[in-house]
């Protein structure tokens, strides 16, 4: 909303109501320009510009952030998880939030009776999501299969997926599409097991990008790298 009101008037409101501005739009004498700011749905505030040319960039600037804070919002599903599995650790397991991805889908009962259900959104190899295009998501999680030394029908299989004998080229493969579909200055969460491979052995595999944060000890490590080119 842009108003034209006296600029005397204007000097004694800092932050300005409705009925303020009557009182304002009532006088006469020098033209200044208002713009009203509604931010976040809160009470409104208005800023001054001396000249219309001013205030309509104001106004032009204020709606591309309003346009951009929509998006933000209406932009979903914004979080890929390309290694969902049976979303173990999810609270809320078919959040539009987050696109689950794996590259297989299965349905099974456990050696101890429990039922598994692996059912992805997308059938995804993580290592070559050439259908997923760059800069797609802000946020990832990856959470890999880290068993090497177990059998293929096992039930640790079943449930965390395997890792195949070269996997170090794997996990580089993996870890650079994972950077390739995550934005600028996003984040990718990365959650590993130590019980076939080290840690740090597996971080090397992200190079040239390097952990910010995450767990300096203990089997299972939660990891997270924000993705800023050097």
């Amino acid at each position: 909303m842009l108003i034209k009101v006296n600029s005397r008037m204007w000097e004694n409101f800092n932050c300005v109501n409705s009925l303020s501005l009557q009182r304002c739009i009532r006088e006469t004498g020098k033209d200044v320009y208002i713009v009203n700011i509604c931010v976040d749905g809160k009470e409104s505030q208005y800023n001054q510009y001396d000249s219309k040319e001013e205030a309509e960039k104001a106004m032009d600037e204020l709606a591309e952030k309003s346009m951009q804070r929509k998006e933000l919002i209406m932009d979903k599903p914004f979080i890929l998880d390309p290694c969902c599995g049976s979303k173990m650790f999810y609270h809320d397991k078919e959040s539009d939030a987050v696109m689950f991805c794996d590259i297989r889908e299965l349905h099974t009962k456990l050696c101890d009776g429990r039922e598994l259900h692996i059912q992805p959104d997308k059938i995804i190899d993580v290592t070559n999501m050439e259908n997923i295009a760059d800069e797609a998501f802000r946020y990832i999680i990856f959470d890999p299969p880290h068993l090497v030394k177990v059998g293929e029908s096992s039930w640790l299989a079943q449930k965390y997926g395997q890792l195949p004998v070269l996997w170090e080229e794997w996990m580089t493969k993996a870890f650079s599409e994972c950077f390739r579909v995550l934005k600028p200055g996003g984040m990718l969460l990365f959650k590993w097991s130590d019980e076939d491979i080290p840690h740090k052995a597996v971080l090397r595999c992200a190079l040239p990008y390097l952990p910010l944060a995450g767990d300096k000890q203990g089997k299972t490590r939660w990891t997270f790298f924000v993705k800023i080119e050097r």
